[in-house]
């Protein structure tokens, strides 16, 4: 029996998802949700300042969040903020990041800020605080701020390869990415 084209296509696309699906980043954080009973954005909170040290000596530029949570010990604020918002996400809360813009114009810091109940509320991985004010970020930071900057997270790329195994692998090797290491 010779199976027509669209069929074989149709086999080929239906294995393609599922396997990438059974091997994805969305899978697995759904998974480590449920064991861990992370249901909340202030319990994910209190868990990712509890399991990570923050700050270090290593920059992984562009590790996915998956790679940070296995992978890293130390986590910088970007990086911190980017667990918190997958796990969130992967909750169904709305998130995005909140890039804080020193007085000379330098991105100097980031948070990410969760949608609860239509409010907009913020946790900051690096100093372990939740809502704090400009002025209160500014007293424990040392950042002059000038202005905060915002934008969703995670985006459709981000999305596009957390749910499918074999996508995230190709975009990592297209950007030259390698993520099969162990930063302390």
């Amino acid at each position: 029996m010779k199976l027509k084209p669209n069929i074989l296509f149709l086999i080929l696309l239906t294995t393609f998802l599922t396997v990438g699906y059974y091997y994805s980043d969305a899978r697995f954080f759904k998974k480590e949700i449920e064991n861990l009973d992370l249901k909340t954005p202030d319990t994910i909170f209190s868990f990712i300042n509890k399991r990570f040290i923050h700050g270090g000596k290593n920059v992984h530029t562009n590790a996915t969040p998956r790679h940070l949570y296995t992978n890293h010990k130390r986590l910088y604020c970007d990086e911190g903020a980017a667990l918190i918002a997958t796990f969130c996400y992967y909750n169904g809360y709305k998130t995005q990041f909140v890039r804080v813009i020193n007085t000379k114009g330098i991105d100097s810091h980031t948070f990410l800020q969760a949608q609860e109940d239509g409010k907009w509320n913020s946790y900051d991985f690096t100093f372990q605080i939740k809502n704090a004010t400009k002025e209160s970020l500014q007293k424990i930071s040392g950042i002059q701020i000038k202005k905060f900057t915002y934008y969703s997270y995670p985006r459709l790329y981000n999305k596009i390869i957390q749910y499918n195994f074999f996508l995230k692998k190709l975009a990592l090797f297209i950007r030259g990415i390698d993520e099969d290491d162990t930063v302390e």
